[in-house]
């Protein structure tokens, strides 16, 4: 990445051996081929899509990626690392069907013997599996011993590093939270990191580690962003979900920049990154969520506009028509569709559609959008573009992201 490229020049100077009589210096060397862009594109793979959409591992387009995420391993009421779904993962039991021996961690060692460039981390956690986190990180004993499970865990499987989702730290209600959870992860991260490389020194090798963080300030709130840096390789900051299904006005899921129009001034990409620096976290530390996915709400006025845009919801959080929708779908069943309407914001880099007459309305990213987020990642010498998640392209997104993100060498 150009903002993150250095190139060593150097001068020699020499005095004549004998007669102590200074030479010429010698032309400046020529600049050795650029250190390796930290730019990378980094793709989860729920385990799930083998069931829900028939989307196994070796479909991946991994060509065009980096990194894969797989989500998710479990943490167990031990506080130990497990396998999430033994029949999808690991192929214990009756198999998804077109699922193949061994499952799909099988399948992601035969994916990086055809691609030697792609490196596999196991995601650990999620929104659903969050909840022994808190226990899990509360003593030094307890943390030795997640660190120690997962480092078994990535060896066994074949993955060369460890991504950790707790969603989210300090989280109140379902998630059982604690305010000592802030400090807690920061020392769960630090024995992990710890663990790792101690095992990486064994194996002759590097092993990653990598954290998902909530976008919006109460999520920022609950970490101590700061100290991560020194213990993590780069950090998934999760930027999308900034307006859905929850909102009583139409906004967009993921806008790059904030729009006039929108009355949350913060809640947008460029606010969360900027959030994350002030807080010490390195531009290139910091790798962007992009969502291949949007959301539906129902019951919208067109507005001045006549497109839906901002406006408050006549039945707020009306439940039929607000939906999660994978681009895919959003390609096939609402795109150029009858009644729908196209409308693209160049503020936010946001595509959305309307339909007047059923009072729908529709945000999502694009390929254009993926564009113009991959070329404000390079401009802003930012680490690389996270996917959320890749069942949900129809074939045009992650191509349009990862020629905007590389372009160069595909990060190590």
């Amino acid at each position: 990445m150009p903002h993150n490229r250095f190139l060593a020049f150097l001068l020699i100077f020499g005095l004549h051996t004998f007669g102590l009589r200074a030479q010429a210096p010698e032309p400046a060397a020529k600049p050795a081929v650029p250190a390796v862009s930290p730019a990378r594109v980094i793709g989860y793979y729920g385990a799930w899509t083998v069931y829900t959409r028939k989307y196994f591992v070796r479909q991946i387009d991994a060509a065009r990626l980096t990194h894969i995420n797989y989500a998710f391993a479990k943490v167990s009421a031990k506080g130990e690392v497990i396998v999430g779904d033994p029949i999808a993962d690991t192929g214990i039991g009756a198999r998804p069907p077109g699922g193949v021996a061994g499952g799909n961690f099988a399948e992601l060692r035969d994916l990086k013997v055809k691609f030697p460039h792609l490196k596999t981390l196991i995601s650990i956690g999620g929104a659903n599996d969050s909840e022994n986190f808190t226990a899990t990180a509360a003593t030094p004993a307890s943390r030795q011993r997640f660190a120690a499970s997962a480092v078994k865990f990535i060896v066994t499987h074949g993955f060369d590093g460890v991504d950790v989702d707790w969603e989210y730290p300090c989280a109140k209600g379902e998630q059982h939270g604690h305010p000592n959870d802030k400090k807690n992860f920061t020392l769960l991260l630090q024995e992990l990191r710890r663990q790792l490389d101690a095992r990486g020194l064994t194996d002759k090798r590097k092993y990653l580690l990598t954290a998902a963080v909530g976008a919006g300030p109460e999520k920022i709130a609950g970490t101590e962003l700061d100290k991560y840096p020194k213990f993590l390789d780069w950090i998934v900051v999760m930027s999308y979900d900034y307006h859905g299904p929850w909102s009583t006005r139409t906004g967009f899921g993921a806008p790059l920049q904030h729009d006039p129009g929108d009355i949350r001034l913060i809640l947008n990409v460029h606010g969360s990154v900027q959030a994350f620096v002030d807080a010490g976290v390195p531009a290139a530390k910091i790798c962007l969520g992009m969502p291949f996915y949007g959301f539906s709400l129902g019951q919208v006025p067109p507005g001045p506009n006549q497109d839906g845009l901002y406006q408050t919801l006549l039945t707020p959080l009306a439940p039929k028509a607000a939906k999660m929708l994978p681009y895919r779908d959003i390609e096939s069943d609402y795109i150029g569709q009858p009644g729908w309407k196209s409308f693209y914001n160049t503020t936010t880099a946001q595509a959305y559609l309307y339909n007047s007459q059923k009072r729908l309305w529709v945000s999502y990213d694009n390929a254009r959008s993926m564009a113009t987020k991959g070329a404000y990642i390079r401009k802003n010498g930012l680490g690389g573009a996270v996917i959320w998640e890749l069942s949900g392209d129809g074939g045009k997104l992650l191509p349009a992201l990862s020629q905007a993100v590389k372009g160069i060498p595909a990060a190590k």
